[in-house]
């Protein structure tokens, strides 16, 4: 999950090596509770309406958008696909970045552009990237994705300085 956060928050926190999985978990939040469909979308509607813009949801892999509806996909993130996107009354979209089938490096890169085609397209379309964008970064919960390069690369994108909150997978 990539969410702007106090400028004090300390990224190195994420990048600590555990020596086992006790010590992993206990520094983890407590699990994140979901238990309807509806409950989610109230909840992505309610961020929604607080940023007063849709919540851009950037995954890593095609799983991911098999597993929403009526919400759109977009496969390409230009700045004109992503004002199109942002002019809609939506409470979220999806964008298809698939980077985990991708090299760091180049994964690393197109996090970078969508960030930064999202922070243009939202400043054309009249909403503050710093203060009305959110954007979660949805990985693969066993993290054999680019964590935590990608989403680096994804908040420097964004003009963010920090910005990660891991929330745990469900068991």
């Amino acid at each position: 999950l990539v969410k702007r956060v106090a400028r004090h928050a300390a990224p190195s926190r994420w990048r600590r090596s555990y020596t086992d999985l006790r010590s992993l978990t206990a520094s983890l939040p407590p699990p994140f509770a979901m238990h309807t469909l509806e409950e989610l979308n109230l909840r992505a509607g309610v961020l929604s309406a607080r940023h007063m813009a849709p919540l851009a949801v950037v995954d890593d892999d095609p799983t991911g958008t098999q597993t929403v509806h009526s919400i759109p996909v977009l496969a390409d993130w230009s700045v004109g696909e992503l004002r199109s996107v942002l002019r809609e009354s939506l409470p979220c979209f999806y964008i298809l970045s698939n980077t985990r089938a991708l090299p760091r490096h180049a994964a690393c890169a197109r996090a970078r552009e969508i960030g930064s085609n999202l922070r243009v397209a939202a400043a054309m379309e009249g909403f503050d990237p710093d203060r009305q964008l959110a954007v979660v970064s949805r990985g693969d919960s066993c993290l054999r994705g680019h964590y935590p390069y990608e989403t680096d690369a994804l908040c420097e994108g964004l003009g963010w300085p920090e910005g990660k909150v891991c929330p745990p997978h469900s068991p």
